[in-house]
């Protein structure tokens, strides 16, 4: 049979002609050949031995372990090898082996290589799977003539190890290279043991040279596939990190020798996937990929890191302009049109460029930084690279300071709502959006709220924070030609106050119809807050304005509560939307939610939906409304459209 792991992983163990299995640390087999004697099976456990423990607890590359059992014919011996890959899964071995101080006949049988050495090193006998190996007679063989088969570039540690086995009188192995008789490489693991005669005196060593070509070849393809991105054959990003690791070290040693990591995104890529299919995208993944390498030197390491996102590491760079110019050539390059099938493709990646903060720096704190810039460049309206200040995202300012900043803010007009689109999944239009608060701060780009919220609330500005978002968002779609809802977030803070009056007074103002507003409130306002926020709900109830319960599921459900407020939607826990389409549990949690909602006459919004599969199930549950990086992330209302226009399905006789 053919072994393969739970991820998916191909494991060629019926390549070995000796009896092998893939195991994981508990000793459960996941792939096992033909070759292996009956009596496992994939799913079955095997005991672990305490001589291969130290593989199975991660303290020990390889380990082996011999047995003898008594049979008829006499006593023979296996060896079981355990050697971890590079996965965190365990090859295990199983072979006969013999071992004698007289020359049996039987040894011949033995599918391992038998030598005898004296004590100078000189071969004294070697058995047919040797001769054959080699293809060398016994006489050409004896003396130092069989040091002929090991590898010129291992002979001499080789025979370092022999003559520590000789001097120490004791068992050691080394893993050798040894040319057969054709000329062809053949790897052999041998094991040494010194031999006594008559229990006592030591004639030399005897050892055996068990073939392990095919086993080192799995290994090598296990470690090929655990470090490679099958798609685009670009390092993952293990193996990115690891090659990070060791250019920052070499960056801290040598300073003039400095490093940079882009963060690549491909923009709207979600888009191209439901239009044109898995496989067009997949091979728009690989060409993607392949310029990204004709874009950047030899020696920098191009790697997918996940999805539609890539990492570059730039290597000996002698100034930051470099980085930058070679970010520009990867924009450059991946921006050119795309061939497929018979139509033309373009697309555009956001980019995010970080160099080390420190000498020190984490491999995972460089790669989170490059990450935030990239995000950062795709909130600014894609298509551009952003760069990462050192400390970011820490503001490292004192508390007084940080205050007058945000107080700096409000005054020179830099918090703006952005704006994320909800859609109605039945109709497949954007019927509304939600105003999300950004401060587009002058050093650090756009901000999102939770970078600064915090801050706020401790210094009493979150108030005037929101309700200067909401004045702005109200003005804008007051002013705006789409004709869309406005979702605005309330915090209990501003239900304090009279916010029934300012909202309507700022409608007024703006001229915008008010039934076109909702506002949202948090689960925990039903549970927590004051006969007040009901007052104040209830007033704007009265003129038209929608209340919607943000989050709902989150864990503050008082249900009982529901009828106290003039509730008309509540909008689903994206926790709970998350991988909907492969959970149970959570599709049973939103399905109550819909019969709840259906039953109280209120509409749903399903929040954080990122795939087609996710949104699948939710209209087969009855959701009508949803939003989520699926639609699209927050962004200025000059660039909202309607993110269903893109995830149509293209017209056969138009170019995208």
């Amino acid at each position: 049979m053919t072994g393969q792991d739970p991820g998916g992983l191909q494991v060629p163990i019926d390549a070995l002609p000796i009896p092998a299995a893939v195991v994981d640390t508990l000793g459960r087999v996941l792939a096992v050949n033909a070759a292996w004697p009956g009596g496992v099976a994939v799913g079955s456990v095997i005991p672990i031995e305490t001589e291969l423990r130290p593989v199975f607890e991660g303290r020990s590359r390889t380990a082996a372990l011999d047995y003898e059992v008594d049979e008829a014919e006499g006593t023979r011996w296996f060896r079981v090898v355990a050697t971890a890959t590079d996965d965190e899964h365990i090859l295990v071995t199983h072979t006969p082996f013999a071992t004698t101080d007289s020359h049996d006949p039987r040894i011949d049988l033995a599918p391992v290589s038998i030598l005898e050495l004296d004590t100078s090193g000189r071969l004294t006998w070697a058995d047919a799977e040797w001769l054959t190996l080699t293809g060398r007679s016994m006489a050409e063989e004896r003396g130092q003539g069989w040091l002929a088969a090991i590898h010129e570039h291992d002979r001499h540690a080789f025979a370092a190890r022999l003559q520590q086995a000789m001097t120490e009188r004791k068992a050691v192995e080394s893993q050798v290279r040894v040319r057969d008789a054709e000329g062809m490489v053949r790897w052999l693991l041998f094991r040494w043991r010194p031999r006594l005669l008559a229990g006592q005196h030591f004639a030399g060593l005897v050892g055996s040279g068990t073939d392990i070509t095919d086993e080192r070849s799995v290994r090598a393809e296990l470690a090929h596939r655990a470090t490679t991105d099958p798609l685009t054959g670009l390092p993952n990003r293990l193996l990115f990190v690891e090659h990070l690791k060791h250019e920052l070290a070499v960056s801290e040693r040598w300073p003039d020798r400095n490093l940079a990591v882009l963060f690549c995104d491909l923009d709207r890529f979600a888009a191209i996937n439901e239009r044109h299919g898995h496989l067009r995208a997949d091979e728009l993944l690989a060409s993607v990929a392949a310029r990204l390498r004709r874009s950047v030197r030899p020696f920098d390491v191009v790697s997918r890191f996940g999805g539609d996102e890539f990492l570059v590491l730039l290597r000996s760079l002698h100034d930051a302009e470099v980085a930058y110019a070679a970010a520009e050539r990867l924009l450059s390059e991946v921006g050119r049109p795309y061939r497929m099938g018979d139509q033309t493709v373009e697309i555009t990646a956001s980019v995010g460029l970080a160099s080390p903060g420190s000498p020190d720096e984490a491999p995972e704190s460089l790669i989170r930084r490059a990450d935030e810039a990239m995000y950062r460049a795709k909130r600014l309206g894609r298509g551009r690279i952003e760069v990462a200040g050192p400390d970011r995202p820490t503001i490292d300012l004192t508390a007084a300071d940080r205050t007058l900043d945000i107080e700096g803010g409000l005054l020179e007009n830099e918090f703006r709502p952005w704006y994320q689109p909800i859609v109605d999944i039945e109709a497949n239009q954007l019927v509304a959006c939600e105003a999300l608060l950004r401060w587009i701060h002058p050093s650090f780009g756009a901000l999102a709220a939770g970078e600064f919220i915090e801050l706020a609330t401790s210094e009493g500005l979150l108030v005037p924070l929101a309700n200067r978002a909401i004045e702005h968002a109200i003005h804008d779609m007051a002013a705006s030609a789409q004709e869309i809802d406005l979702f605005v977030n309330l915090s209990p803070h501003q239900l304090e106050g009279d916010i029934a009056n300012q909202l309507l007074t700022v409608c007024e103002a703006a001229g915008f119809d008010q039934t076109r507003l909702v506002v949202e409130i948090t689960e925990s306002v039903l549970v927590t807050d004051t006969v007040e926020a009901q007052t104040q709900l209830g007033r704007l109830a009265d003129t038209g304005v929608r209340l919607a319960i943000d989050d709902f599921g989150s864990g503050y459900s008082a249900f009982s509560r529901l009828k106290l407020f003039p509730v008309s939607i509540l909008k689903i826990d994206s926790a709970l939307v998350t991988d909907i389409d492969a959970d149970e549990q959570s599709r049973a949690l939103v399905e109550g939610v819909v019969n709840l909602a259906h039953g109280l006459e209120v509409q749903v919004v399903a929040e954080g939906v990122e795939s087609e599969a996710e949104l699948a199930v939710l209209r087969e549950l009855g959701v009508s409304f949803a939003q989520g990086y699926h639609f699209g992330a927050a962004v200025p209302l000059a660039s909202l459209t309607n993110p269903l226009d893109l995830l149509r399905p293209a017209t056969p006789t138009l170019d995208v």
